[in-house]
């Protein structure tokens, strides 16, 4: 099981949220890919007394972790669901790392939306899109684009992925265009800040912390912090 250490300044964005805000509760949104839940425990270990981690899929290792401790909530399903996101508890602040850029139906600014009624505070940390005013959907621009601009999965997956597009994927229940196994927007940082501003919050802090890679120069990765205003 893939177990990667976490990343330290996604690490310094929630123990600054957390000292700046007073944060008592998280729910860390798609906490298991690759981490196990670390950006949680790492959070507890910052002042935080209650979390949720939420996945479509919560890892054997992630249990184990949060076995016997009360403080952690485990929960598994769509994370873009109305419903799924409805049942959640309450929290002061959401972590959302690594995520948006995946989400389709609901797309990444719905995404938002529908966290936003469950908490006061974001805690996002993406990789944003600098090659266009406006944010893209990158599969619009065709395979040969996507294999030259977007950080995928090795060519010969994401060629499949292509030629699978109009087929039903039936374990996530939406056509294969559609998963989140790979990235789906270019977000453009200033609709991101816009999107939040219309969700009635102000952004508090934001960083770039440089390109994704020197591969993908227009692939830049940024923090922001944002409070209800």
């Amino acid at each position: 099981m893939m177990d990667l250490p976490i990343n330290a300044v996604k690490a310094d964005l929630i123990s600054t949220a957390t000292d700046r805000y007073g944060l008592k509760s998280t729910i860390d949104v798609g906490a298991c890919w690759g981490v196990n839940g670390g950006y949680t425990f790492h959070a507890l270990a910052n002042g935080i007394e209650r979390a949720t981690i939420l996945d479509g899929h919560i890892t054997d290792l992630t249990r184990e972790r949060a076995s016997g401790k009360p403080n952690i909530e485990l929960r598994e399903g769509d994370l873009g669901s109305a419903d799924f996101i409805a049942a959640l508890p309450r929290a002061d602040a959401a972590i959302i790392f690594d995520v948006l850029l995946h989400q389709v139906a609901p797309d990444w600014d719905e995404f938002l939306a529908r966290y936003s009624r469950k908490v006061d505070h974001f805690i996002i940390y993406n990789q944003d899109w600098i090659g266009d005013d406006e944010s893209i959907r990158f599969i619009d621009r065709g395979l040969d684009w996507y294999l030259k601009n977007v950080v995928g999965a090795g060519h010969e997956r994401t060629r499949e992925w292509f030629s699978r597009h109009n087929s039903f994927c039936s374990e996530l229940g939406r056509p294969w265009r559609d998963v989140h196994m790979f990235w789906q927007w270019g977000i453009v940082d200033t609709e991101l800040i816009g999107t939040m501003r219309r969700l009635g919050f102000k952004l508090d802090s934001f960083n770039n912390y440089g390109p994704w890679s020197p591969e993908y120069p227009k692939i830049q990765c940024d923090g922001y912090l944002f409070s209800r205003r």
